[in-house]
C-alpha cells in the first residue's frame, strides 16, 4: 500500500463463540507522572448476537526527568519535561450480527478525545541558554470512526469460498499551537528577541471501502483478490502572531494564511495474491498490486494560489517463500518492490512547523523500493532462533533537507526527494525456556543507511543498533511472574543534527526495567491481578531517536502500580 514501504499489521477481531459474556476491569497509576488511568472491557455473545465494547480515561501531569548527561547535553538536576501531560478518553462499541450461519454483519463505532496534550520539552535555560524556546500544544483533540462489515463463509461459488466488504467514515480534528520565542543577541539590548505564537486548526475527514475474496483454486492454490479505496479531505485555519520587543514598544503583527490549501487525497488499489504448496515442505505466496493515487488542492480563503493537482500510479509484486527444512528448520526468503507516495502534509504544508519552518513542494515524487530478506527460524519445544538479513533500496526517498535560509526568522526545511538511498540489516532474536520456569529471551539489530549517490550525505534517522535482554520466571502454579530486561541503543554518527545542543550523533544509552506480577485471589466469577513495573531502574537520561534532536527525554526511574479484575 502507499504508507506500507517496509511492512504492514494485519489485526483480526475474533468473534466469541460461545453464549456469555466476559469482562476485565483495571486500574493504574504513575508515581513520576501522577499518572492515573481506568480502563473496562466487556465481550461476549446472546445468540445470534455478539457484543464488544470497552473504554479507558487517563489523566497525567508533566514528568520529570533525571539528571545526566545524554551526548553533549547535561542537566544538572532533575528537570520538569514541560508540556508532557494529557488528559484524554476513548471508547468503542462493536455490534455482530450472524445472518446465517455463514453470514455475519457488524457495526463498529470508536472515538478518542484529548485535551491539553503536548510534545514536551526541556526548557532552554536548563541546558543549552540561548537557544530558542519551543513549545508545541495540542489542546484539543477529537477522533471519531464508524466501520461497518459484512462477511460470507464458505460460499463454494465460482469466484469466492469468502467474500469480505467493509466500509469506513472518520473524523479527526485537532488544534495544534506551536510557540517560539528566542533572543536576537544583541549586548545592549538583552531584552530584544522575537515571540511567535501560532495556532493551527486541521479537519481531515477520511471515507474508505474495501472488497476482498478468496477462493481454493486447487488443493494447493489460495487466491485472494479485491479492491481499497480511500479518500481524504483536508481543511484547516492558521492563525499567528509575531512579537519583537525590545526597540520600544512591542511590534505586532499577525498573519491569518492558511499553512495548508483544502486539499483532497484519493488512493485506490487493486490486488491479487496466489499461496500454492509445492509439494510438502514448501509454500510459496506470490502477489501484485496495482495502485493510483491523485492528490489535489481548491481554491483556499486566504490563500493566493491555483488549485493543483498530481497524481500517481504504479504496480508493485513481491514473492515469499518458506522452505521446511525439517520440523525444527524453516528456511525463508522474500523480494519484492514497494511504492509511497506523498502524503497532504509533505506535499503542501507551507508554515511553521516543529523547529523550524516547513516550505512546501507540490513537486514531491513518490518512493519505490526494491526489498530483500533472507532469513532461517528454528524452533523446538523449548528453544527459538531467528535470524534474517534485508537489504531495502530506495528510489526518490522523501526525507527533510535544510535549505540554507530562513522564512519569519525561523531556520526553513523541505521534504525533498533522495534519488537512492540503501538501508541494509540483520536482526536476531531468540529464547530459552528451562523447565523450572525460567526463560531467557534476546535480540539483537543493526541497521545501516546511505545515500548511495552521495555517501556524504548522513541519511540516517534511528540509532545503528539495539540490544535487548529479559530473563523471565513464572512461578509453576502460576501465581506469580517476574521478569527483569535491559535495551542497548548503539550510537549513530550517520546522521545530520546541524548545530544542536545534542551533538554531532545520537548518542548510545542503556535502559533497564523490572516487572512483575501477583494472582491475588479468586472466586467463583472473578481473578483479581496486582502488577507492578519500575522502568529505567538506573534512572539514565536518554531519548529515543524521534525526540533526541528536539530533546524530549524519557521519564526518570517511575514505578507503576496496575490493578485488574477479570470476569
Amino acid at each position: 500500500g502507499s504508507d506500507a514501504i517496509g511492512g504492514v499489521i494485519n489485526i483480526i477481531t475474533r468473534e466469541p463463540e460461545a453464549d456469555g459474556f466476559q469482562g476485565l476491569v483495571s486500574a493504574r497509576y504513575g508515581q513520576v507522572e501522577n499518572q492515573g488511568k481506568g480502563a473496562a472491557r466487556i465481550f461476549g455473545r446472546q445468540g445470534r448476537l455478539t457484543v464488544q465494547a470497552g473504554g479507558t480515561w487517563r489523566s497525567a501531569d508533566s514528568y520529570e526527568a533525571p539528571s545526566g548527561s545524554f551526548g553533549s547535553i547535561e542537566l544538572d538536576e532533575d528537570v520538569t519535561v514541560l508540556n508532557s501531560g494529557v488528559s484524554d478518553r476513548s471508547g468503542d462499541l462493536r455490534l455482530g450480527w450472524d445472518l446465517a450461519e455463514n453470514v455475519h454483519a457488524f457495526g463498529k463505532f470508536e472515538y478518542y478525545t484529548a485535551e491539553d496534550a503536548g510534545f514536551g520539552s526541556v526548557a532552554p535555560a536548563d541546558f543549552a541558554p540561548g537557544e530558542a524556546e519551543i513549545n508545541l500544544l495540542y489542546p484539543d483533540q477529537r477522533f471519531a470512526k464508524f466501520t461497518a462489515g459484512f462477511r460470507a463463509d464458505e460460499m463454494g461459488t465460482a469466484l469466492a469460498d469468502r467474500l469480505e466488504i467493509v466500509g469506513y467514515g472518520q473524523d479527526n480534528q485537532r488544534t495544534f499551537v506551536n510557540n517560539l520565542a528566542f533572543s536576537f543577541g544583541i549586548p545592549n539590548a538583552p531584552e530584544a528577541g522575537l515571540r511567535i505564537e501560532g495556532e493551527n486548526f486541521t479537519d481531515i475527514r477520511t471515507y474508505g471501502f474495501r472488497a476482498e475474496a478468496r477462493k481454493l483454486a486447487a488443493s494447493n492454490l489460495l487466491l485472494t483478490y479485491g479492491v481499497d479505496l480511500f479518500r481524504d479531505r483536508a481543511e484547516g485555519t492558521d492563525f499567528e502572531t509575531q512579537t519583537t520587543v525590545g526597540f520600544g514598544p512591542p511590534m505586532v503583527e499577525t498573519d491569518d494564511t492558511p499553512s495548508l490549501p483544502t486539499a483532497t487525497f484519493l488512493n485506490a488499489g487493486t490486488f491479487v495474491q496466489a499461496e500454492v504448496d509445492v509439494g510438502e515442505r514448501l509454500t510459496l505466496v506470490g502477489g501484485g498490486r496495482y495502485t493510483w493515487i491523485r492528490a489535489k488542492t481548491f481554491r483556499t480563503e486566504g490563500l493566493d494560489a491555483d488549485p493543483l493537482e498530481s497524481s500517481d500510479g504504479t504496480f508493485v509484486a513481491a514473492v515469499n517463500g518458506i522452505y521446511r527444512a525439517s520440523d525444527e528448520i524453516s528456511v525463508v526468503a522474500a523480494v519484492g518492490r514497494a511504492f509511497r507516495a506523498p502524503n497532504l502534509i509533505e506535499r503542501f504544508f507551507d508554515g511553521s512547523a516543529t523547529g523550524g519552518y516547513q516550505v512546501a513542494n507540490p513537486e514531491l515524487e513518490p518512493e519505490t523500493s526494491t526489498n530483500v530478506d533472507l532469513g532461517l527460524r528454528f524452533r523446538t519445544d523449548r528453544v527459538g532462533l531467528e535470524i534474517f538479513g534485508f537489504r531495502n533500496q530506495i528510489r526518490d526517498g522523501i526525507r527533510i533537507a535544510a535549505l540554507d535560509d530562513q522564512v519569519d526568522g525561523q531556520d526553513a526545511f523541505q521534504n525533498v526527494n533522495v534519488e537512492r538511498l540503501r538501508y541494509r540489516g540483520v536482526e536476531v532474536s531468540g529464547d530459552v525456556r528451562f523447565s523450572n520456569g525460567f526463560m531467557v529471551l534476546g535480540s539483537f539489530s543493526t541497521l545501516d543507511s546511505e545515500d548511495v549517490d552521495d555517501p556524504e550525505n548522513p541519511v540516517g534517522d534511528s540509532f545503528s543498533s539495539k540490544t535487548t535482554a529479559a530473563l523471565r520466571y513464572d512461578s509453576p502454579s502460576r501465581r506469580f511472574w517476574a521478569q527483569i530486561d535491559g535495551r542497548w541503543q548503539g550510537e549513530q554518527r550517520e546522521v545530520d543534527l546541524g548545530d544542536n545542543p545534542l551533538g554531532d550523533v545520537l548518542p548510545a544509552f542503556d535502559v533497564y526495567n523490572l516487572r512483575g506480577g501477583l494472582r491475588l485471589f479468586e472466586t467463583e466469577s472473578t481473578l483479581h491481578r496486582l502488577n507492578v513495573a519500575v522502568t529505567n531502574l538506573t534512572d539514565a537520561l536518554y531519548a529515543e531517536a524521534t525526540n533526541a534532536s528536539f530533546f524530549r527525554p524519557e521519564p526518570k526511574r517511575n514505578i507503576t502500580l496496575s490493578y485488574e479484575v477479570s470476569f
